[in-house]
């Protein structure tokens, strides 16, 4: 089972803990093109977060993709940090929200 609301509460924590107050929202979509896994619209005060129900089965496969896009937020508005450690850094952290 899939922790949605967990997930997206602590989504905007993290974002918090990087200095941005964006309003989130994530969207699981048949929709998206099958070589899509997650996609970010918007990087400002608000962002969509859509995710491929194709690709996201999985509470970890969940987890990767939304870290993937909160770093393409985080780095959007913090370009000299590194991509690979602030993507690891979410997903530690949403990983461990889950376990809390």
């Amino acid at each position: 089972m899939i922790r949605w609301l967990k997930l997206l509460n602590n989504s905007k924590l993290i974002l918090e803990s990087y200095g941005i107050k964006a309003d989130i929202e994530i969207h699981l979509s048949t929709a998206l093109p099958d070589d899509v896994r997650a996609n970010v619209q918007g990087t400002g005060i608000s962002a969509d977060i859509l995710l491929s129900a194709l690709h996201n089965k999985t509470e970890d496969d969940v987890v990767l993709s939304i870290a993937h896009e909160l770093t393409h937020i985080v780095c959007h508005k913090n370009k000299q940090l590194d991509n690979v450690r602030v993507q690891e850094d979410i997903t530690t952290k949403l990983r461990e929200a889950l376990c809390a």
